[in-house]
């Protein structure tokens, strides 16, 4: 305890023998703090045929995390076997009449998030969760320097046309990473392939 400089007071910070904590604890969580940041949350209930469409407003500009959380494993006994539904999570902004790719991130865990600038804006989060067990709740999540009021969703399939778009913007987002088909002699045409955990998977081509 000396050597961390630690003393016992009421602010919620404690102190445990390491042995114990391998004994006591399975898994742990490093999670980020910054001063100032405010963290903005609210949970909905979704359908498996069905996403859910969160609109909200940024009105400060700065880095933020967008997360989902699912309801935690050790609410449920070992006999309903319980898991995790693997979620997509989608965020874009309104720019022009057309949505601009912001980022995303697919897991099937207890949480997942990432994280991304924002400028000030109207944005999108699209979640979509087809899932394995009938507890179909989920909590959406931002923490940045500024609130975002969460109150603006709907349900429905995503059209085509959103889809396309953000790949679209996500194929584009990096130049240096198109390939070029100059050496087969056709040094107008361009591609690009992605395929990651994240939930993304394409071929785009510029010709």
């Amino acid at each position: 305890m000396s050597q961390l400089g630690h003393r016992s007071a009421d602010d919620g910070i404690f102190f445990m023998l390491y042995d114990d904590w391998k004994k006591y604890f399975d898994n742990y969580t490093i999670s980020y703090y910054i001063p100032n940041n405010v963290y903005s949350a609210k949970q909905y209930t979704s359908m498996p045929s069905k996403d859910t469409t969160i609109n909200f407003e940024i009105t400060q500009s700065g880095e933020y995390f967008f997360s989902v959380h699912q309801v935690n494993c050790r609410h449920f006994r070992k006999s309903e076997q319980y898991c995790y539904t693997s979620i997509k999570l989608i965020v874009s902004k309104l720019e022009g009449g057309k949505s601009k790719y912001i980022g995303n991130c697919q897991n099937a865990d207890k949480e997942m998030f990432f994280k991304a600038k924002c400028e000030p804006g109207k944005y999108t989060a699209v979640v979509e969760a087809k899932w394995r067990r009938k507890v179909n709740q989920f909590v959406f999540s931002s923490y940045g320097p500024a609130a975002i009021n969460l109150d603006n969703f709907s349900e429905g399939k995503v059209s085509d046309t959103y889809m396309q778009g953000i790949l679209l913007q996500k194929a584009k987002s990096n130049e240096s990473k198109m390939i070029s088909f100059a050496e087969k002699g056709h040094p107008n045409i361009f591609y690009r392939f992605e395929h990651a955990n994240d939930g993304f998977g394409y071929f785009y081509f510029n010709n």
